[in-house]
């Protein structure tokens, strides 16, 4: 059995191809709602309820493109790959 390296182009390129899904981020002083695919977030507003996202958060997701809010990751591969 081989060693996945996380950084190696082929398993990124997969890796970015996985369906999204909407996950929950927290720490002592941040609470948010996010896409695992992109830098789409929402800061939680109210309660939260475990596993259950409020119903305006799952139709903003369901709703949002992730090109628009790309990664800092794919930014600089897209810079690496321009033509000065």
């Amino acid at each position: 059995m081989g060693i996945i390296a996380f950084g190696c182009p082929r398993v990124l390129k997969f890796l970015g191809k996985m369906p999204r899904k909407l996950v929950w981020f927290e720490n002592s002083s941040f609470a948010a709602w996010g896409c695992s695919n992109c830098n789409w977030i929402v800061a939680n507003v109210g309660p939260w309820t475990p596993g259950r996202p409020p119903a305006a958060v799952q139709n903003d997701f369901d709703r949002h493109d992730c090109a628009n809010f790309p990664r800092l990751r794919d930014l600089a591969d897209q810079r690496g790959t321009e033509k000065p």
